[in-house]
């Protein structure tokens, strides 16, 4: 009997910890919370998908996982920059998906979509992602897929928006690269970025004798 309680007592508090002082039970809530995607597109949504040739489930090469990536190009029209996009899912949850009627809206306009997945965190943390992005790029840049010829615009949402200013700060910054020590391969120039609700901090850099002026 003595040992039956003694086994309830530690379950018990193996469940309080985990509860209480992990954050897998908030990340297993918001990798599972369900979005209605159509509510959030226009009306013409149906409409404006035929001018656009959507592919999904490319792989990029990583040793991470989530390494896929979906393609999102003007059927007629021009292109006139490539975007690509990191989801937002506070670094522990999102997909690609969740940015589909958003890139045919864009592609429908003349800018080629490319949606990339990463591997989550916690369990994959910084710089992993960063990683993820150089990757992908590197990928693109080698099979060719896309113009070369018109501009590279990095964007995201949420926590997507904090990566991908990340990426585009150490690709432009060889002191900061050696001073974290992440190494990116990446030759492709980035052009502009486009960065949605993105968590950052700055008062790092705005209390540094270069930003006084």
């Amino acid at each position: 009997m003595a040992l039956w309680i003694v086994i309830f007592i530690i379950f018990i508090a193996v469940i309080g910890y985990v509860l209480l002082w992990t954050p897998y039970p908030f990340v297993w809530l918001l990798r599972h919370q369900k979005e209605d995607h159509h509510n959030k597109a226009p009306d013409t949504i149906d409409e404006i998908k035929k001018d656009v040739i959507i592919q999904k489930s490319f792989v990029y090469p990583s040793k991470y996982p989530n390494n896929t990536y979906d393609l999102y190009v003007p059927k007629e029209k021009q292109a006139t920059h490539v975007l690509i996009w990191i989801h937002g899912g506070a670094f522990i949850a999102g997909t690609s998906e969740g940015t589909r009627n958003y890139a045919i809206q864009l592609a429908h306009q003349g800018i080629i979509v490319v949606a990339m997945n990463y591997a989550y965190a916690p369990r994959y943390p910084f710089p992993v992602q960063i990683k993820q992005v150089d990757e992908l790029l590197v990928h693109l840049e080698n099979m060719r897929k896309l113009p070369s010829n018109i501009p590279y615009v990095i964007g995201g949402d949420s926590a997507g928006a904090n990566i991908a200013a990340n990426f585009t700060n150490l690709l432009f910054q060889e002191a900061l690269r050696k001073e974290t020590q992440i190494e990116l391969h990446c030759t492709k120039r980035i052009q502009g970025q486009l960065l949605f609700c993105g968590p950052y901090d700055f008062c790092e850099d705005v209390h540094q004798e270069q930003f006084q002026s």
